[in-house]
């Protein structure tokens, strides 16, 4: 197959969490790592990644060869060699994590100190020095393992409530995208084809290298957004010959949709903070067309252009919705 590479979905990953969240009191605690290690990769958190890669790293083999592997678990591969970078640290706080009080690292695996656990030496068959020598040994590797434990199932739980929020607004943003979608289809279909021209143009711009032609990708995607507000002004509140005046002086022609949108939330909505809400988030947005205009003529770094564009551009998104469910509804929230 060609294409794209599929990418896990947060509500992939979500799942992922909870099942090693679910299973963590019965697999072995390397199991539970190598999860971890795989769930860390997924959301970008090298540290984490790195840190508990330690945990069960194998002792011996060529020590080029298992670098290598955990180069692999970086985001950014070239960051190895900083001394002050995400995996200097993450071996810092292993280290210091398994030193003992000669000054020794005990650096050995997950897996081994398991290993151990299991197949001790009954207790009958030790001499007095050797059961006291044992048992010191033990009780070391039993607290690095509960350390590691501890470190793991932090990790996951962490993330659950990270992961989880992130999937409950993707949720929430879904419902708002598929609600406004089909108003702006069945309403003003106009304007969600310029909101696809808009976006499309958003991007194009991001990938300019040439700050004039950023600059020029913005213009058109701006234009498009302020089309877009115009026709669902047009809709809700089309020119009236009559009333091409409001009633307190406001000129309410074709070219004027911005006081058109005002005397249209005047009639249509009741309660006087809904209609305020609704009025100062219209006014934000007009300044924002403004804004990301001076941002683009005074020579502004073009990324920094292309963010607040973003923001315009979803912006006009939300309160075309709002504008047009205000429409459909007919009615409004008490104060």
């Amino acid at each position: 197959m060609t294409g794209s590479t599929p990418t896990a979905s947060t509500a992939d990953v979500l799942r992922l969490i909870q099942h090693a969240l679910d299973e963590f009191e019965t697999v072995p605690l390397e199991a539970s790592i190598r999860r971890a290690i795989r769930i860390a990769n997924l959301l970008g958190e090298t540290y984490a990644a790195l840190r508990l890669s330690f945990e069960i790293k194998p002792t011996g083999g060529h020590p080029a060869a298992n670098a290598d592997m955990t180069r692999r678990l970086m985001a950014d591969p070239g960051d190895w060699d900083d001394t002050t970078g995400v995996a200097q640290r993450a071996l810092d706080e292993f280290m210091n994590e398994r030193r003992r009080p000669d000054g020794m690292i005990t650096s050995h695996p997950v897996s081994l100190i398991e290993f151990w656990q299991r197949e001790r030496v009954p207790s009958d068959e030790l001499a007095p020095s050797q059961y006291e020598s044992q048992m010191s040994w033990q009780l070391e590797m039993l607290e690095i393992h509960s350390r590691a434990r501890h470190k793991v199932f932090t990790y996951l739980c962490s993330w659950e409530r990270q992961v989880t929020f992130a999937v409950n607004q993707d949720d929430a943003l879904a419902a708002v995208s598929q609600r406004v979608d089909a108003l702006l289809s069945a309403r003003a279909p106009d304007a969600l084809d310029r909101f696809n021209v808009a976006f499309r143009r958003l991007r194009e711009a991001a990938a300019q290298e040439s700050a004039v032609e950023a600059d020029e990708e913005l213009s058109q995607a701006l234009a498009s957004c302020r089309r877009i507000l115009k026709t669902v002004v047009d809709y809700v509140q089309p020119v009236d010959p009559g009333h091409r005046v409001s009633d307190d002086g406001h000129e309410l022609t074709d070219a004027h949709y911005k006081n058109r949108l005002v005397e249209f939330l005047k009639e249509r909505v009741a309660s006087e903070s809904f209609r305020g809400a609704l009025g100062r988030h219209a006014e934000s947005l007009f300044q924002r067309f403004t804004a990301v205009d001076d941002l683009a003529s005074k020579g502004v770094h073009a990324s920094v252009a292309v963010v607040e564009a973003d923001f315009c551009a979803l912006a006009t998104y939300t309160l075309a919705g709002e504008v047009l469910t205000v429409m459909e509804l007919d009615t409004s929230p008490e104060d």
